[in-house]
């Protein structure tokens, strides 16, 4: 017998679905915002380094002027040694005046006893004038006393004055040691932000190079 019944193969009749396509995204638009971005941000950038750069112009000048703050303190401390030297020459000469005065006084005064001693056998007008000579060799011991008194007193002025303006310059030479070393912070600080600007900078430039579109 003949089988009569036909066979359809499955399927038949039936929607073919299709599959859908997974694209990846191709959003030039994106590219171009983001290297607008990119080269907005190397603008920021370079402004940076402008401030940078002012910034170093300021500090150089503040170097500049501590700088020669310290050479005026150099040179006044120098000025003041030379003085301060003269100074203690001058009271080495004081103490030398003073020990031959002594000597002159105790001579003196050895000088009167022999003469009161001897008195007695010397004549009244002989007398009269040794004992004037005396006094008068007194009155210049005395006038030279004085004046020894004024110099003396003059130059304990002039060791006060000094110790003062060495004090001052002590303090100033201070103030100028510290701000060089505030300064130099500020440099370092300058330098590393430099560093950190043109690492920032390259970055940018090799981000601008991947992004660009022919």
């Amino acid at each position: 017998m003949t089988d009569s019944t036909v066979l359809k193969p499955e399927n038949v009749g039936t929607d073919y679905r299709w599959t859908e396509p997974v694209l990846q995204s191709v959003n030039v638009d994106s590219i171009l915002k983001q290297k607008e971005d990119y080269a907005n941000h190397l603008k920021s950038i370079e402004a940076l380094e402008d401030r940078l750069d002012n910034n170093r112009k300021e500090l150089k000048l503040l170097t500049n002027q501590a700088n020669d703050e310290a050479k005026v303190i150099s040179n006044e401390r120098k000025y003041l040694n030379e003085k301060k030297k003269f100074a203690k020459d001058e009271e080495k000469l004081l103490k030398t005046e003073k020990k031959l005065r002594d000597q002159e006084i105790k001579q003196l005064m050895t000088e009167r006893k022999e003469l009161k001693k001897n008195s007695k056998g010397l004549e009244n007008a002989d007398l009269k004038d040794r004992v004037a000579r005396l006094d008068e060799k007194d009155s210049k011991i005395k006038d030279l006393e004085s004046k020894w008194n004024e110099k003396r007193s003059d130059l304990k002025t002039d060791l006060n004055t000094i110790a003062e303006k060495e004090g001052k310059l002590d303090r100033r030479e201070v103030e100028v040691k510290d701000r060089m070393r505030e300064l130099d912070r500020m440099k370092d600080a300058l330098d590393l932000k430099e560093k950190q600007l043109d690492l920032e900078k390259k970055q940018t430039k090799q981000l601008l190079k991947k992004v660009a579109v022919p």
